[in-house]
């Protein structure tokens, strides 16, 4: 997943895993802002990855962040951690 499709250059995790025929070469890159506002499912099934490349907007990351949070507490997944 990119922020914005047209300025991200392509990810060195998506170069590799190409090359190791684990990604499509037509696979298309969808902007996590597409998966928040629901016009993108993102993944489909629990096979598929998720690679986030942030460019560094905090916001968007901030974003990000809060809507895995809940989508992970709603399927019962991941860790919570205690911030002291």
């Amino acid at each position: 997943m990119l922020h914005v499709r047209r300025r991200a250059p392509p990810a060195g995790e998506v170069i590799d895993a190409r090359a190791q025929g684990l990604v499509a070469a037509d696979c298309r890159a969808t902007e996590i802002g597409e998966v928040i506002a629901g016009t993108h499912p993102g993944r489909t099934d629990a096979v598929q990855r998720t690679v986030y490349r942030s460019l560094g907007i905090a916001s968007q990351d901030l974003a990000a962040a809060d809507f895995i949070a809940k989508r992970a507490a709603e399927h019962n997944r991941g860790v919570e951690v205690a911030w002291h």
